[in-house]
Formats: C-alpha cells, sequence, structure tokens
C-alpha cells in the first residue's frame, strides 16, 4: 500500500501496523518517496540480496552493460540503449561555453 505524507500522519498507528502485517510501506509527500519499514525488514532487504535498495552506481553499471533500467524511474522517460542519444549543437552564436 502506498500512503501521502498527510494519510501517514494522521493514521499513523494504521502505518505502522501495516508495517507490521504487510511489510514496508511507500509514503509520498511532494515528488519524494519514502519507505517506512522496521529495522529486521530493512536487514532482510539488504542483506539477503533483494535489491530493494540499489545505489545510482549500480543503476549505471547495469545500464552500461545494456541492461533495461526503467524499473529504477518513474515511467516518464524511456531506455535508450548505448549509442542511441544523438546530440546535436546549436547554431546560435549568443550561447557560449565557458
Amino acid at each position: 500500500m502506498s500512503w501521502t505524507d498527510t494519510e501517514a500522519q494522521e493514521r499513523f498507528d494504521e502505518l505502522l501496523d501495516n508495517v507490521e502485517t504487510e511489510g514496508p510501506q511507500l509514503v509520498r509527500r511532494g515528488e519524494r518517496e519514502y519507505w517506512v519499514m522496521t529495522i529486521e525488514q530493512y536487514d532482510r532487504e539488504t542483506l539477503s540480496g533483494n535489491k530493494m535498495f540499489v545505489s545510482a552506481d549500480e543503476i549505471g553499471n547495469m545500464a552500461e552493460r545494456g541492461e533495461d533500467i526503467s524499473r529504477f524511474f518513474s515511467g516518464k522517460g524511456k531506455m535508450i540503449r548505448p549509442g542511441e542519444l544523438r546530440l546535436t549543437a546549436s547554431q546560435d552564436s549568443s550561447k557560449k561555453l565557458r
């Protein structure tokens, strides 16, 4: 289940009960997302090799190997494989590199 920050504040006891019975809970505050979980759940997730939490470096390494990393993002973009990105220079002479 996911919660807004207001719901989490107003129903904090219920949030913690759900953490105990259903597992980690996702709380959204604006554009940010937070996981609420017990220490035991955190240890189990991080020590078991389950990749619930992946560093930016690990995601970068996966992308370099050509693996699909789209699951780590909000779905607002698309996977671009190495070599597919094409950049063009602007002809606008008012923009100079410094």
